[in-house]
């Protein structure tokens, strides 16, 4: 029945969730017991859509209100992810989307306030363009300070496995070239392989923004890997980034500081690479056990001083290795148990963990998961090393369209420093409900 023509299907959930969490600090010079969050989220999302003999009509917001319950916190926040109305035209193949809206290709970056639009203009060729203004946070309001105009092409698929997309984006802050960008996108499919590839130019600054390769694969001996190589600017390239570290808060303010191309610089400086790399194989071990292990290793570059602004140093490689033993349905259908081991060696600390998590069925509704966690972190800087045990346990409870969940657990540590310890403790817990329609 959703898909009947001049039909109004109306779908969604609504949730709210309490969250609240205590710590201490007991150390010789220093004592301390906060209240580090006590509030209360409500949230939303509804979609309605309905189907034509031509147009199909789409609108959908998903919004969100926390409420601080302390007398010293951030404050309530309302939070607006989603908020937009969409026109499908099947016939001409012509699709536009007013609103709050997110996009991750064709060079936007995340969400944004305004238009987009797409095109198949041919079974292989489609063209799409988006006009708005860039969204910072989904707590902020529309800012039209800053907007944007891309166009990208999208071409394929051929062969049924692979297609290719070119795409443009200029943006402007307060009059000022903000991004200029141009870049490739391209994706491969086939049965056991994809792989999805990345290029971003900066053409104001003539510097590369990113270049992204990602992809999973099926091995023999039933092995599955996946990777993730990613070489980029971090935060991206854009001129806004020259506020950081000043002391003004727009544009136009810094402009009254600095000269458009001093400003160009300060974005540069404020901008350093960033490199990831990652690599996962996996492999079921019989009908119920999966084992997994995971590589990941990440840098920064430094900053130079300028502007007023200290520089900052290059972060070394820092490498993370983790594997681990997935076990289901062992004493009963449904149940999961999760071993887990991870080492972390970074410049400041190396961290080793042990976990265990879990989770058991009572009867067709509830779900229990009892979990704990073991950390053992050995900083460089001052020779001290960290013990932290986390007991932690989630009970969900789930009917039809409605689902409810309690989550509790504490965190204990002792840290030991040559001639000196301290003693940590955090408390939380959450309590929520969703309702689906």
């Amino acid at each position: 029945g959703a898909d009947d023509e001049g039909a109004w299907r109306v779908s969604g959930g609504a949730s709210q969730m309490y969250r609240w969490e205590r710590a201490q600090l007991n150390a010789p010079q220093v004592q301390f017991d906060r209240q580090s969050q006590n509030a209360l989220y409500t949230d939303g999302d509804f979609i309605a859509r309905r189907r034509g003999e031509r147009f199909d009509f789409i609108s959908r917001i998903n919004a969100g209100y926390a409420k601080d319950l302390m007398t010293d916190g951030p404050g309530d926040q309302t939070r607006v992810s989603s908020a937009f109305i969409e026109l499908n035209d099947r016939e001409r193949g012509i699709s536009s989307r007013l609103g709050r809206q997110s996009r991750n290709s064709g060079g936007l970056l995340g969400t944004f306030d305004g238009l987009y639009t797409s095109w198949q203009i041919r079974p292989k060729v489609a063209i799409s363009s988006a006009f708005g203004f860039p969204v910072e946070s989904t707590r902020d309001s529309p800012e039209t300070r800053r907007r944007f105009l891309g166009v990208a092409a999208d071409f394929g698929p051929f062969n049924d496995q692979w297609d290719v997309g070119a795409f443009a984006v200029a943006q402007q802050y307060s009059g000022e070239t903000d991004r200029r960008a141009i870049g490739v996108e391209a994706r491969y499919f086939v049965p056991g392989r994809t792989f999805v590839g990345l290029v971003d130019y900066d053409v104001a600054y003539q510097a590369l923004n990113s270049v992204v390769l990602m992809g999973n694969m099926a091995l023999p001996h039933r092995w599955t890997a996946s990777f993730n190589l990613d070489h980029r600017r971090a935060p991206v390239l854009t001129t806004r980034n020259a506020l950081v570290g000043q002391p003004v808060a727009t544009l136009d303010e810094l402009l009254g500081l600095f000269s458009s191309a001093e400003i160009a610089r300060l974005a540069q400086d404020r901008t350093p690479l960033s490199e990831i790399f990652s690599m996962s194989l996996s492999r079921p071990l019989c009908e119920r056990v999966q084992f997994t292990i995971d590589a990941f290793a990440s840098r920064v570059a430094d900053t130079p001083t300028s502007g007023g602004v200290a520089a900052t140093p290059e972060t070394p490689l820092e490498a993370t290795l983790q594997a681990q033993l997935i076990v289901a349905s062992l004493w009963r259908s449904s149940d999961l148990f999760v071993l887990s081991a991870r080492y972390q060696n970074g410049e400041v600390q190396k961290i080793s963990s042990l976990g265990l998590a879990t989770r058991l069925p009572f009867g067709n509704a509830w779900r229990i998961g009892p979990r704990f966690r073991v950390d053992r972190r050995e900083s460089t800087i001052d020779a001290a090393t960290e013990m932290l045990y986390v007991p932690s346990v989630r009970v969900d409870f789930q009917r039809g369209a409605t689902w409810v969940e309690f989550e509790g657990g504490a965190e204990f540590g002792r840290r030991d420093i040559p001639a000196e310890s301290e003693r940590s403790t955090r408390y939380y817990f959450s309590l929520g409900y969703r309702i689906n329609f």
